[in-house]
């Protein structure tokens, strides 16, 4: 009969402990917040936040706020009900997610967006730095001067910074000659986006699929703002875009290559392509061209002569995709004008 009792105090203290645990780790969380809002202090970010609120006993550390907000030059970012939660044995991992508005104003032109769902994840790695990042929002709609009105069936962005090995001496190099080199991997996919900046493109405001993965040589703090993006580009800085699948309209594009901007900020690339559907674009090129019917006609049937045909049958077309003096071209021939990206 002494086991039970005893069994219950064990318990009791193991309970006790563990709350006493749970509560440090919150506390330790929420410290760490205020430390990184200094940290981010120094580098030019003012952070501004309604209280903290600490929740998700006893399996999870929850942070929650009515709102935050990141100031800088010209820039000022507010998140809406903003929310991450930990596990008190794996602080290295973390879930966060927006239940509000995200309202971004950006030399006095603002974006707002609002998503059905909007969460991520992150991974520090063993300096505490950012390692991994993932970002999904769903059923979003975005307006404002900034980039135009628009909705997304979804959005997904990941990043991966990670160091490689390289060989820098244009030479075969021995193992002990290589130099390690820090590098950013990310992916882009979007589902059904249409938007009014697209308006005025050949294939119209709505697209279907854009999915890209590409990798660079940066930190991920490269591509926080403009200015940091100018800086990458003045240093040389390009995305190798490793892969890429649009399906715009009634065309698909697939293949790959390497972009950057100019000094302008127009896109600047190369690409090579795989082309389905590009009697869409013959008509865009016949439209822009002024062509008459037999022209475009004889234009139609070099390019089906010089077509390939895929296992399933479908037509395509591999040529060069450019993007040059503020105009996107394939092969030759000039298709639509290129807008700044910012």
């Amino acid at each position: 009969m002494r086991i039970l009792p005893i069994a219950l105090v064990v318990l009791a203290a193991l309970f006790g402990a563990y709350f006493y645990w749970w509560n440090t780790v919150a506390d330790e969380a929420v410290l760490g917040f205020e430390t990184w809002k200094s940290e981010q202090a120094s580098k030019g970010i003012t952070i501004k936040n309604q209280p903290l609120e600490t929740g998700g006993f006893p399996y999870r550390v929850e942070l929650k706020t009515s709102s935050i907000t990141f100031e800088r030059t010209n820039e000022t970012l507010t998140l809406s009900d903003p929310w991450l939660v930990i596990e008190p044995w794996n602080l290295k991992h973390a879930v966060f997610g927006l239940n509000g508005d995200l309202n971004l104003i950006q030399n006095q032109k603002k974006l707002t967006l609002q998503s059905e769902k909007a969460v991520g994840s992150l991974k520090l790695n063993g300096a505490w730095k950012l390692k991994n990042l993932a970002i999904d929002l769903q059923n979003s709609a975005f307006s404002g001067d900034l980039i135009g009105a628009g909705t997304a069936d979804r959005v997904q962005l990941h990043f991966l910074s990670d160091d490689h090995d390289v060989n820098l001496t244009g030479t075969d190099a021995n193992a002990k000659d290589l130099q390690t080199q820090h590098f950013l991997k990310l992916a882009l996919r979007t589902d059904k986006l249409v938007a009014d900046m697209l308006s005025n493109a050949p294939l119209g405001p709505e697209m279907e699929k854009l999915h890209i993965v590409a990798e660079t040589d940066a930190e991920m703090s490269s591509f926080s703002n403009p200015t940091e993006i100018q800086a990458w580009r003045d240093k040389g800085g390009a995305l190798e875009i490793n892969d890429f699948d649009i399906i715009w309209g009634q065309t698909r594009a697939t293949g790959n290559g390497t972009v950057t901007l100019d000094d302008e900020n127009y896109p600047l690339g190369a690409f090579t392509s795989k082309i389905e559907g590009y009697n869409t674009l013959l008509d865009i090129i016949a439209k822009q061209q002024k062509l008459d019917k037999k022209s475009a006609q004889t234009a139609r049937f070099a390019l089906d002569m010089l077509a390939k045909t895929s296992d399933n049958g479908t037509q395509y077309l591999e040529l060069p995709i450019s993007l040059q003096e503020r105009s996107a071209y394939l092969g030759p021939i000039r298709l639509f004008d290129l807008k700044p990206v910012f």
